[in-house]
């Protein structure tokens, strides 16, 4: 079997990105993943310098000051959840609106003119009701292709281990998506695209034992 290396994978990623004539990317990153994010992040900014590059996920809100003063290859740091301001963001981005405006963003981090880190406060976490709304759908193209899905079952831990950045990332607000919805969601892809296996995502999905009875007696019902 024959295997790329690391440098060759990178460099097919920042192509595929490239070709495809992006303003604006963001990549997702923990700290298992920071590093190829990085690699990838200054291979595009050489090849591209107008590219706007947004950062975030766990170990990007952690460490803004330090990603900030060691890596000169993202613009934006987006940090927490970012449902509530990625669209504000990449609105003030495209119209190229005066970096004033970005102030008004919850959430986001950048450097400005002066060469200030600035940090603005989270929005509010999504609470347990909208955490269905921003789920993804599948796209018809895939219709009777996917073997499996992922569902998002809920969000947080209320507890702060110190090896873990998920109290940090969601401040230790603990949230299960409601049973009807989650059954709404799994019935949806079933009729509409043939899905009958799904993995639920969710640090803590069967923590609360009531709970999970509860889904699993709705389930077989």
């Amino acid at each position: 079997m024959l295997f790329r290396s690391m440098e060759e994978n990178i460099c097919n990623i920042v192509n595929y990105i490239l070709s495809k004539n992006p303003r604006i990317v963001g990549f997702y990153t923990i700290c298992n993943s920071f590093e190829f994010v990085v690699e990838i992040s200054e291979k595009l900014k050489a090849e591209n310098p107008d590219l706007t590059i947004i950062l975030g996920g766990p170990h990007a809100s952690v460490l803004v000051e330090e990603i900030f003063t060691y890596f000169n290859c993202f613009d934006f740091i987006s940090i927490g959840e970012s449902e509530k301001n990625i669209l504000p963001l990449i609105e003030s981005i495209l119209n190229k609106r005066d970096v004033s405006e970005f102030k008004k963003i919850p959430g986001i981090c950048y450097v400005d003119e002066c060469g200030k880190i600035c940090k603005n406060e989270c929005a509010p976490l999504l609470n347990a009701n909208e955490l269905v709304k921003y789920s993804v759908s599948v796209p018809n193209r895939y219709k009777g292709k996917i073997p499996f899905i992922d569902i998002e079952g809920g969000r947080g831990c209320p507890f702060q281990c110190t090896f873990c950045s998920t109290s940090k990332f969601w401040k230790r607000e603990h949230r299960i998506k409601p049973i009807d919805d989650l059954l709404d969601e799994i019935l949806y892809y079933r009729q509409e695209y043939g899905i009958n296996r799904f993995y639920i995502v969710h640090d803590h999905f069967t923590a609360n034992r009531n709970h999970i009875m509860e889904f699993c007696k709705k389930i077989i019902d």
